[in-house]
């Protein structure tokens, strides 16, 4: 392999590892086993480290994985929360045991055991014994702020006896009885139940209600430690019995042990136990028990040199697939989902496992009535590993993708070589339901009190087939539905009157137009004065606005020239006051980066005043960057900001420049 191989071979390695990670981590759904991801992530480290030169500041490998959202307050970690290593087997252990000897320089050690539950990792700062932040993992460097949520655990303290700041981690999860206890209640209401215990666990974590957050009784175990002022512990071990000293809850289970042969011992233990446990543990965490020794090993970019988790191996049980359904998404791609004869794996009951496509159910020969082994360790939703061709008894059948859409009706199309196939019926009832949510969305017009149950019921009764319908909704008439009391209702048309004043880019943004997400948005708001503008480009004017390319003009052109949009485009501008400050306000021209938590907004408020000010938000720090807007518990992006001379405001400027401006 050369070079320029193996450059092409990174990049796509980088493209299914990012893709991955967001699906992970921003949307709590892993479509891949652990293994399959920590295989790809080696391959592309082996690559890099041949070929150092093909390695981008974007890696995989140069960053931890992301669960960032803009619903909360943003909160740098002062030590970061680095990821941890993964092992599946006894020589593993022994290969790490090895290590340790080589960066100990034969130096006495012991380890300490722990067990890895599968929850949602959280960061507790205090200053001077006061709980100030409960930071999610976030990018190991600046993660979410969700404090209030935290409270709602009885035991975590709010106060200890302790001077200086001192940041405190753990695990939060859902137990098992808990969560049977939640998902009956939600087969009784008739909503869908969780999928598993993670899954519940990040999700409540985001809610912006505490009170719900309250009723669905979070559990954390405490272990790991940050930035530690004024604590003199040497050991894990230490730490751990100062942890339970001062009131933090600690797992029991955890062990002190002396040698890599009692590690394994401890790792067999709980793989044959962990069924016995009320929470769900998807391996052992194996650390060198001295401060000191830890701190010599040091760490790589993302992971500690001292510490690695031996994964169980992922659970598996045969059942059988008894049929295959057709989903349809908001763009018309269709999506293979297995349904299966009930089966218990990983703590939950299994009914339906993901078949991503067609090349994936042609790869594995899957056919329907087969029995089908399938593979959940930590997973969102299952996925099929192989068939048992041996059990075939003849009356398995080959399945093949619809002519016709299972919603609408509609012939169904392939275009290209594209591996997906879509219904093309613009009016499909799932495709309508899927744009309406986008255009509801926090990033669209954000009506808060349109959501996904009701956009269904809407859309099933006839009431909203277009973006305008949701603006001549008949209240009367929604108030005879069932759970829609007069309160809801009213909560419903306040929110609908209220989004009736958008921003232009916001707008845009909504119509999900293909390949016009939230920047492409701004540019095209701060590249044309109003709507009627846009509706009147040509693709000529488009190409000529940086950052706005070939692909991408030819989809808003596409996109207006289908009468049904451009006739939805003239009553939305109707009904709607758009307004545009992108090209008149006073911070016209300026683009603005947020670092570190806000006080007195969230960090999606005060971006939407940049926006109603003319301004740009930007992800990344750059040279593109006018102004960093910095709040407490700034990132590494304040420390680049000052190197590269980019104007720094706290918040107090920010938001007394608002004032001035509005």
């Amino acid at each position: 392999m050369n070079k320029k191989e193996a450059k092409k071979i990174a990049k796509d390695l980088r493209e299914k590892i990012k893709y991955y990670n967001m699906r992970y981590y921003v949307d709590n759904v892993s479509e891949i086993t652990d293994y399959e991801y920590d295989q790809l992530l080696n391959k592309l480290e082996k690559l890099e480290e041949k070929y150092p030169s093909i390695i981008t500041e974007d890696s995989p490998t140069q960053r931890v994985g992301n669960d960032l959202t803009k619903e909360f307050p943003q909160v740098s970690h002062y030590r970061r929360m680095l990821s941890i290593d993964n092992t599946y087997n006894y020589e593993d252990l022994i290969d790490f045991n090895t290590r340790m000897k080589k960066l100990s320089k034969n130096q006495e050690y012991h380890f300490f055991c722990e067990h890895k539950i599968d929850g949602v990792s959280i960061n507790l700062i205090y200053e001077n014994g006061k709980l100030k932040n409960a930071v999610t993992r976030g990018n190991g460097e600046v993660g979410e702020d969700v404090l209030p949520n935290i409270k709602t655990i009885p035991y975590v303290p709010l106060k200890i006896d302790h001077e200086g700041i001192i940041e405190i981690r753990g695990e939060v999860f859902i137990n098992f009885s808990d969560f049977k206890k939640i998902n009956k209640k939600r087969k009784e209401e008739g909503t869908e139940e969780f999928a598993n215990p993670r899954n519940l666990a990040a999700g409540t974590l985001k809610l912006q209600d505490p009170q719900k957050v309250d009723r669905r009784n979070l559990n954390v175990f405490f272990y790991g430690a940050g930035r530690l002022d004024n604590l003199e512990v040497s050991t894990q071990s230490e730490f751990i019995k100062w942890l339970r000293k001062k009131g933090f809850r600690t797992n029991s289970n955890n062990k002190f042990v002396e040698n890599i042969d009692e590690v394994w011992e401890y790792c067999k233990k709980w793989e044959e136990e962990k069924e016995n446990l009320n929470y769900l543990i998807d391996g052992i965490v194996i650390k060198i028990d001295s401060f000191d020794l830890q701190q010599k090993m040091g760490s790589t970019m993302k992971n500690p040199r001292w510490c690695i988790a031996y994964k169980f191996p992922a659970e598996q049980v045969y059942t059988k697939l008894k049929n295959i359904i057709v989903q349809v998404g908001r763009t018309g791609t269709l999506t293979p989902v297995a349904e299966l004869e009930p089966v218990q794996l990983a703590g939950t009951t299994v009914k339906r496992a993901t078949l991503h496509n067609m090349d994936e159910i042609r790869r594995k020969d899957i056919r329907i009535n087969d029995v089908v082994l399938i593979e959940k360790s930590g997973e969102i939703i299952p996925q099929v590993v192989k068939v048992k061709k041996e059990d075939r008894d003849g009356t398995q059948k080959k399945f093949s993708m619809p002519d016709k859409c299972p919603v609408c009706g509609s012939n169904i199309v392939q275009i290209d070589d594209e591996v997906a196939y879509r219904c093309p019926n613009f009016k499909c009832p799932a495709q309508i339901k899927g744009r309406i949510e986008k255009f509801v969305s926090k990033e669209g017009l954000d009506i808060e009190n349109l959501g996904e149950s009701w956009i269904d019921k809407f859309v099933d009764e006839g009431l909203i087939e277009k973006y305008s319908d949701i603006f001549k909704l008949n209240y009367n008439q929604i108030k005879k539905f069932e759970k829609m009391g007069e309160k809801s209702v009213d909560n419903l048309r306040k929110s609908i009157e209220e989004s009736k004043n958008v921003n232009l880019s916001r707008l845009i943004n909504g119509l999900g137009i293909p390949y016009v997400g939230k920047n492409a948005a701004q540019l095209l708001s701060k590249s044309f004065k109003n709507i009627e503008e846009i509706i009147n480009v040509d693709i000529d004017r488009l190409i000529e606005i940086d950052g706005i390319g070939v692909t991408t003009a030819e989809s808003i052109v596409q996109y207006i020239k289908k009468e049904e949009n451009f006739n939805e485009l003239m009553e939305l501008k109707r009904i709607l006051n758009i307004k545009n400050k992108m090209n008149t306000g006073k911070f016209v021209d300026k683009s603005f980066l947020f670092t570190g938590s806000l006080d007195f907004m969230s960090r999606s408020d005060a971006q939407k005043k940049v926006e109603e000010n003319g301004g740009i938000n930007k992800k990344s720090i750059s040279n593109n960057i006018d102004i960093l807007v910095v709040g407490k518990n700034p990132g590494s992006k304040y420390d680049k900001a000052k190197e590269m001379n980019i104007e720094i405001w706290d918040e107090e400027k920010f938001l007394k420049n608002i004032k001035e401006k509005e």
